[in-house]
This record gives structure tokens, sequence and C-alpha cells, in this order.
């Protein structure tokens, strides 16, 4: 009786090959395999295609938040219906005594390790390595597992963590002494692409942690045992959001947080003032600060504000990308934890960003506590770590730069350099806290530190501007906080579809008035009021008749003696000739005969 678990990702090449091995080491073994796919539509439906060809005893289900690899485990390690768990890898071969050498040690131990051998290649007994034992691939009995709660969320590098945790608490381990599987080396796998590899800056991260971890002691239990929601593949249809978004969020607002205690609470104030009563998130990253830490959990907030400790002091830029891609909206908004927003600022940021790829937000600087009435300057600023952008889009960039400053100066560069859609906000939309402790005002990494002149350097000789070769994140647990519940979420207007409803109901309402009533026009009324009777009768077809008739001539000439000008011309003055008495000798007329003047 066991459950095997395995977690799946774009393989369609290995996975048939695996669980035909996995089925040939169970024999006559009652178990079942459980298949996770990490929110990828083409293994769903490689899957779906072969599933008539499997047994019965093979669930396959679909995580549509992408978890990640030991978020899955933990879920399906929760949903097994046996006492004994093989953990194993979906490109992985599996040897056909494994199973039964695993179930009789797990008798006498709490988890026994696989010996692997590695190979290239299709044929594990071609290109061999060499071997040694997995920390990926091993058995447990669920009770263990569940009792430490099981493994970091973490992108990676959680299986030796998950061993080293066990070895620490003294439980008994057993490593077979004879080959169990053949692991196979491809540039797919967690362990050799570029972005989770033995070398990656993510995988020395957790490492880090690790050490942390045994220099406290913390190596009892994790705090919780972290699962995600699932469908089974029969439930999975083609309108499903396979993309890990979830629309009932309207705006995700990032806001990173290290060593601010003094102004935190009014920024978040000015956010939810901001915010209104739509339904958005702020996600709050704190940068491995106990201070800001103790803050939080003393105080109350509303419940759309949750926050995030990240152990590790990694910048404010992993954060922001980390938070991203654990957010639910498709619209991103990020802030500052030292600024305040306006409080039309995102109605503003909703509006414009409907028709934009990204939107910066116009801004005044200030000092001191009051934003209004200390303004050090009105000149026209726009943000460049305070903006708004499509999820989507930033993910395709892969975020930020891990840099400790300015990669958010980086990334609005490489957006121009592609040629993205964006717009500045015509009004000031919030307002930036100068203040000593600032990454742009202390000597660390403001403006004429060193680490910033180098950064820039860097992007000055940049050749490339496209997508960074992956998305730089951290690892993180989420933080208890009392919360209050905001008032009643409302719709925010959508301009676009208003106007797209208001076209469709003028184009029915003409379309449905194809015949036109006929209105009968009294056109003798007509003549009436004009007093003109040659009014032109469509209906009779009459040339109009013209009736105005000129008055008497002689009535005219009554009326004209009564005029000032003919009385004046009858009684005063003899009206002078036209023509000179004398004559004009600079006249060109008066010239004689041969062209001489007189």
């Amino acid at each position: 009786m066991v459950s095997i678990i395995m977690t799946a990702y774009n393989n369609t090449l290995y996975i048939k090959g695996s669980l035909n091995s996995i089925i040939e080491s169970c024999g006559g073994i009652e178990y079942e395999i459980l298949i996770g796919i990490d929110n990828c539509r083409k293994t769903l439906n490689y899957l779906d295609s072969i599933k008539e060809t499997l047994p019965p005893n093979i669930k396959i289900l679909f995580f549509n938040k992408k978890p990640g690899t030991y978020v899955i485990r933990n879920t399906l390690a929760l949903e097994s219906k046996y006492d004994n768990l093989i953990f194993f890898d979906s490109d992985d071969i599996m040897k056909d005594n494994t199973v039964t050498d695993v179930l009789k040690n797990l008798n006498s131990h709490d988890s026994v390790r696989l010996m692997l051998m590695m190979f290239k290649g299709k044929v594990p007994n071609v290109f061999i390595l060499t071997h040694q034992y997995s920390f990926g691939a091993f058995a447990i009995k669920k009770n263990v597992f569940l009792d430490l709660n099981g493994f970091e969320p973490w992108t990676c590098a959680a299986d030796g963590d998950f061993i080293w945790r066990l070895e620490e608490n003294g439980y008994k381990i057993k490593k077979l002494q004879t080959l169990s599987f053949f692991y196979r080396r491809h540039h797919n796998s967690l362990t050799n692409n570029p972005e989770t590899n033995m070398i990656s800056n993510i995988r020395k991260t957790y490492h880090n942690i690790r050490k942390v971890k045994k220099i406290n002691e913390d190596f009892i239990k994790l705090s919780k045992l972290t699962t995600s929601d699932f469908k089974s593949i029969d439930d999975v249809d083609d309108v499903d959001n396979i993309d890990g978004i979830d629309d009932k969020f309207i705006l995700s607002i990032i806001i990173p947080t290290f060593n601010n205690v003094e102004f935190i609470k009014e920024c978040l104030s000015s956010v939810i003032k901001s915010v209104k009563s739509l339904n958005c998130e702020i996600l709050v990253g704190i940068d491995d600060c106990k201070k800001t830490l103790n803050f939080v959990e003393k105080e109350i907030f509303d419940s759309r504000i949750r926050f995030f400790y990240f152990s590790q002091n990694v910048g404010p830029y992993i954060v922001k990308n980390t938070l991203v891609k654990n957010s639910n909206s498709k619209t991103i908004l990020f802030f500052d934890s030292d600024d305040v927003m306006c409080e039309n600022m995102v109605e503003e940021i909703l509006r414009m960003q409907s028709f934009n790829d990204f939107v910066r937000p116009k801004y005044f600087n200030f000092n001191g506590k009051t934003p209004n009435s200390d303004v050090v300057s009105k000149e026209k600023l726009f943000g460049e770590g305070v903006f708004s952008i499509k999820k989507s889009l930033f993910l395709s960039m892969n975020g930020f730069e891990g840099w400790r400053t300015t990669a958010d100066t980086d990334f609005i560069g490489r957006l121009y350099k592609n040629s993205r859609k964006s717009i500045n906000t015509p009004t000031v939309l919030f307002y930036r806290r100068l203040h000593q402790n600032s990454l742009t005002q202390s000597k660390q990494t403001g403006h004429g530190s060193k680490i910033r002149s180098n950064y820039n350097n860097l992007i000055r000789n940049k050749k490339t501007f496209g997508p960074l070769p992956y998305l730089c994140v951290s690892p993180f647990y989420e933080v208890s906080v009392g919360y209050i519940k905001p008032i009643k979420p409302i719709e925010v207007f959508d301009e676009v579809k208003h106007k797209k409803m208001v076209v469709n109901e003028v184009v029915k309402k003409i379309l449905s008035n194809t015949n036109l009533s006929k209105t009968n026009i009294d056109y003798d009324l007509i003549n009436k009021v004009t007093q003109k009777q040659g009014v032109y009768v469509p209906v009779n077809h009459i040339k109009p008749i013209r009736e105005n008739k000129p008055v008497d001539r002689t009535k005219i000439t009554e009326i004209k003696k009564d005029s000032l000008s003919y009385q004046a011309r009858n009684f005063g003055d003899v009206k002078k000739s036209k023509k000179s008495s004398s004559p004009n000798i600079f006249s060109g007329n008066n010239k004689r005969k041969g062209g001489q003047s007189l």
C-alpha cells in the first residue's frame, strides 16, 4: 500500500516512460499514483489524450495558480489515501524492484533515501555519469511528513531543506544500498535550467536561509502545511483560467518596505482612501526587517492588506517580482511605503490603464509630515518606481533586475525600447516624500552614490532590451495581523465597456425602426404662417405662383416727396454742375499737340 506522488510541468517527452516504470515496479502491490500538473496546458492536453490507456488508480490533478513543485507535493500528500509515500519526478526511470525495497525498509524506518544514477538522452544505460543519493526522490511515512508540515513553498531546494530537518530531528532514515532509479539530466529540470540550477542566485538564497535556520535551531517543523487548490483533469475545460489570475480583484497594489515604521501607516491609510470600496488587494513585502514586522503585527489593518515577510534582505525589486508573481489580478500598481496617494489616484490609474500597457503618474516632492503644506517643488515629475502595468507584460519581461537600486529605471527603459504604449497622467496623483533613509536620498544608494553610478553604467552599456533570462524571486511567508472588514466592494466604472454598450443600444434601436412612421404635413398652414402662398406642394406637383407684386411707382414718388433729401434739393441751394467752370491746367487732357503742357 503506497501513494506515489509526482509533479509535471512542460513534460510530454518523458512522463509516459516514467509512469510505465513506476507501474512495473509496483507489480502486485496496492498503489495509487497522484500526478500534479503545475499550470501547464501542454502537459494537461497530453495526459488527457492518453488517460484511457492508463490504469484507473492514476489520478491527474490540475493546479491553475502555478504554486510550484513543493506546494503541489504538500497538497497531494494530504490528499493521498495510503500511509506510505514515495516522491518521484516525472522525467526519471524507476527500477523494477524499487517499490518493494522501499516498503520493506519503511516498516522499521521513518524515511528511505533512494540511490540514483544520472544519465543523458533517452536510454538510461547510455552516457551514465555518476551515482549518489537523491534529495527529490525519497520515501516517507505520511504521519512523519505531515508532522513536519511538509516542504517549504520554495521554487527549488526545498527537498534538501526537508531531508536536513528530518536528520536534525532524529528521525530514522535508511539509505538503500542498491540502485533505485535513473535520474535524467536535461535543460528543463530544476537542477539544470538557468533560473534554479545549482549555481543560480535563488538557490544560493535558499541555502543561506537554511544556514540561518541551523544557527537559530529553527528546524523542528514549519508553522503550517502550505497547499493549493486544484481540479481533476475531468473538471478542467477550455474556459478555465490557467494563467493564475483571479478576476475577483481589479487591481493589485505592490508595496515593498524596509525599516519604515514612521511612514507606513500614513501610506497605507492614503491607499485605502484612494481604493475606497473597490475590490483591490494590497500586498506589502517586508524586506527582512524585524522592527517593521513587530510594528505591523501589533496594528489593525483593512482586510484587503496582506503582509509578507522575506527572511533574507533581497532589496525592493526582488520583493516586487515575487509579489507580482503571487498577485491575483491582471493589473499591477507599484507604490512606495513612504509616499502618500491622492484620493483619485486609483480611479485615474484604472481609467488610463484600460488603453495603455503602462501608466506613469505625475507627482510632487515634499518633506516633513504634510504633503499639502510641505511641497518642495511643483515641477512636472513622473514616477519610475511608482507606475501601473499589465501583469502579463511585466512577467513576459521577467520583471526587474535583482539590483539594490535603479532597477526601475532599467525596466522603464526596456519598455520604451520595445515600443510599449504608455501615458503620463496630466494631474498629480501622489506625493513623494524626501527623507534621508529613502533609496534616492541615502548615502548608500542615493543620487551620487557609487552603487547607483555602477548600475547606471550597466544600463548605458546594455546591448539587449528584451526579457531578462529569468524572473528573480525570493522565498517568503505571510504575516498574521489584525484585520477589520472593509465596506462592501463595488464594481469600478469601465469606460470602454460603457461606450460599447451605448453604441450597441443605438445600433439596435436604429435597426429595429426600419419602417419609419409617415407624418402628414399641412402645407396650407405653413403658407399661412409664412405669408407665402407659393410654397411648393409635392403632392399636387403644381408649380408655385408668385403673388408678390411691385408697389405703384406714383406712390413711391409721393413717398419720396416727404423725404428730407427731396426737400433740400428743391428749396435749398442749386446743385452745382459736375463739370468745373475753370479749366484744370494740371489735367492730362489739357496737353498741347506735340506733347507739351501749357
